[in-house]
Order: C-alpha cells, then sequence, then structure tokens
C-alpha cells in the first residue's frame, strides 16, 4: 500500500505565475545521457511542457493546462512507445483550488495499459488559517466516502514544516486507521533543513528505515545531499552554483506534480549536480561517482514580464515593505516559493510585509481595473 501512496502523492502544490526574471531553465542533462529534460513555455511565460527521458529508457511528455487564473487545471502525461513508434496517453491529474489559491482536490486518471483513461483516486487538502497543509485524505475511485489513507502534518511556531504522519484504513474497518510511517525534519539556527528521517511503524515498534542530510555554503544554497541507511551513505549529490546570479533572477519549472527536485536551499543559479551512488549495496560509505548534471538556461522573453502602467514596484533594503511606485490603491496577492498564496491585502503606496519569514516571493499587484503584474523579490 505504501508504494501506491506514492503514486498519488503531491510532489509541490503551486499556482503558477507569469515571471520577471531574466533567465529560465531549458534543460538538465547529464554527462553519460543518463537521464535528459527539455523545459517548454507559453506565450506567457508559464511552465507549460516537459520532455523527459529516464535512467529507465522511458521517455515522457508532460502537458499543463491552467484555468483563467493561471491556475494548474490538469497535467497530462503522454507515454513513447517505441513498438508503436508514438506517444500514448497515460495518465492525468485534474484539481481544484480553494479561495486562498491551495489546491483543495486532485482526481487520478490512469490508462492501466489501455486506450483509455479512467479515474483511480480522489484527494482532497486541508489547509490551517496560514495557508499550511495540515491534512491529506486520499480516497479510490470506487469508494469516495471512505479515505483509504490520510496524511497529517505538522508545523512549528516558526511555521516549519516539522513532521508528517501516514496512516491507513482496516481493510475490514474502514473507518478504523493505524499509522504506518512518519517522517521528522530538523532545521538548524538559521532555519535551514538539515535532516530528514523516515520512520515505518508496524504493530507500534518504529524504526528507523533512512536519513536525508544537507550541507549549506556560505550564500545559504545547499551544497551536499546525502542519503543514509543503515548507518553508511547510500547515494550523494553535490550541488555548484553561479553565485553572480541571485535564483530570484530564474525561473525553475514548477507544477503540482513535478519541480527540479531541490525547491530549498537554492538562493544563487544552479550550474551542476554531481551524483553519486552506492555500487555495491554493501554497509560501507564508498558511494562513487556515477555522472553529472548539466542545467542550461535560456533568456526569458518579454511576453513573460507584464508591467502596471505608472508603478515600479520594489522591496525596501531590509525586505519588509512593498513600495508600490505609485499613488493608487492596489491589490496585493504575495505567492510563497512553492507557489501557494501567503498574503493578500490592498494597499495604498506600501505593502507591509513584516509577516512574512525570510525566503523568495512573487508579489502579484493590480491597480483598480489596471492590470495584473509580476515582481520576485527576496526577504532575508
Amino acid at each position: 500500500m505504501k508504494k501506491l501512496l506514492l503514486l498519488f502523492s503531491v510532489a509541490l502544490l503551486s499556482t503558477a505565475t507569469a515571471s520577471a526574471q531574466s533567465s529560465r531553465l531549458k534543460s538538465i542533462t547529464s554527462s553519460d545521457d543518463y537521464i535528459h529534460f527539455e523545459y517548454t513555455y507559453d506565450d506567457k511565460g508559464r511552465f507549460s511542457k516537459v520532455y523527459r527521458e529516464d535512467f529507465g529508457g522511458t521517455t515522457y511528455n508532460d502537458t499543463l493546462c491552467y484555468n483563467a487564473k493561471s491556475q494548474i487545471e490538469s497535467d497530462i502525461t503522454y507515454q513513447y512507445f517505441e513498438d508503436d513508434d508514438k506517444f500514448k496517453l497515460v495518465s492525468k491529474c485534474c484539481y481544484g483550488y480553494d479561495d486562498n489559491g491551495n489546491v483543495a482536490w486532485r482526481d487520478n486518471y490512469n490508462s492501466f495499459g489501455g486506450s483509455e483513461l479512467s479515474q483511480s483516486a480522489h484527494i482532497t487538502y486541508d489547509y490551517d488559517a496560514d495557508n499550511h497543509m495540515i491534512k491529506q485524505s486520499q480516497y479510490w475511485s470506487f469508494d469516495l466516502d471512505n479515505p483509504f489513507a490520510i496524511i497529517e502534518y505538522t508545523y512549528n511556531e516558526a511555521g516549519q514544516h516539522v513532521s508528517t504522519s501516514e496512516k491507513y484504513a482496516d481493510f475490514y474497518n474502514p473507518s478504523s486507521f493505524e499509522e504506518s510511517g512518519k517522517t521528522e525534519y530538523t532545521y538548524n539556527d538559521l532555519g535551514q533543513l538539515v535532516n530528514v528521517k523516515y520512520y515505518s511503524i508496524y504493530q507500534g515498534e518504529t524504526t528507523l528505515n533512512n536519513t536525508e542530510e544537507y550541507d549549506y555554503d556560505e550564500l545559504g544554497n545547499v551544497k551536499e545531499h546525502r542519503s543514509v541507511a543503515a548507518n553508511h551513505v547510500t547515494a550523494k549529490n553535490v550541488y555548484r552554483y553561479d553565485a553572480d546570479v541571485p535564483a530570484s533572477e530564474v525561473l525553475y519549472p514548477v507544477s503540482n506534480e513535478y519541480n527540479i527536485g531541490l525547491t530549498f536551499g537554492l538562493n544563487n543559479k544552479l550550474t551542476e549536480e554531481d551524483v553519486y551512488a552506492d555500487a555495491d549495496n554493501d554497509d560501507v560509505d564508498d558511494v562513487v561517482y556515477a555522472y553529472t548534471n548539466t542545467y542550461t538556461y535560456e533568456p526569458c522573453g518579454t511576453a513573460d514580464v507584464s508591467w502596471v502602467k505608472g508603478h515600479a514596484p520594489f522591496v525596501d533594503v531590509n525586505g519588509k515593505v512593498l513600495n508600490l511606485g505609485g499613488d493608487s490603491n492596489c491589490s496585493v496577492w504575495v505567492y510563497g516559493q512553492g507557489g501557494k498564496l501567503v498574503l493578500s491585502l490592498n494597499a495604498h503606496g506600501t505593502a507591509d510585509l513584516s509577516s512574512l519569514p525570510a525566503g523568495i516571493y512573487i508579489a502579484k499587484v493590480k491597480e483598480f481595473n489596471g492590470e495584473a503584474s509580476y515582481h520576485k523579490f527576496l526577504i532575508k
């Protein structure tokens, strides 16, 4: 059941917005053609397609469709079949949103090897007053009254995600749930995630399965990520960056199902990633170099930037006030790095950002009867 759950998990819930960045990720290619990803953007600068060849030799095309609010409405996956020499529709995810822009529900559709899609699962999401996801309920399509899995999330006073609990329904008593796994997150004094511990729970006994560890450079970028199991390193990733280019100037493709993998500790432009693997799966820390992923970028088109006439919004030096650059009343929506709405207000001249923690944000600014503009900024 746990393996099935992974098929239905949401990698990153997000709302797509236009960008004011100078460049965007075009491709990720490994040194030995182990993997290859190509990204496409629509005429509004939104991430719209990804072509991906994975390490198993399977090729996919994913297409995103947006609603009038630039929220992802569906994510459609096509897989290439060599025998037929064509791409076939294999799965689709559809989404609905609440009034705060959070994903409220998701429907999964799969082909199961056939020629048509049929619904396989329905997922609902609950949030607290701060728009933190606190619960995920997963249903089989043939039983929408009784969830087969419930995932609960907890946060500390700083709003950091500190634990996840996975519970599954009893087959014979669907109203009874038993915890089968949990995940714990630990942060350092700078608020950086330093390790994630994954536990399995069986008949009340908790077992540590593996740990993810993260080291950071002086600019706050993740420089090394290690996977540890049975007290030895089983995999390692080493990242390199262009220190002269802040991440706020780069558009990275993000959807409800897909991201480039590094969603935190990304303060500068990512250029390369060395991947190491455990060659013999023994109990010795002897991971060896496997390949290098190279990140290639392209300039953002002028169509990706839409400015409000008469306005030049900017954030003050301490990152706590958004100066709107004009004398009109404006509506302001601020989205976090994951695309989740974190602040919404009406403002005149300036907008107070003091309630926001450090991070990268996108502000949507709209005059009354005017056009909306998007402005990316960093709060330190």
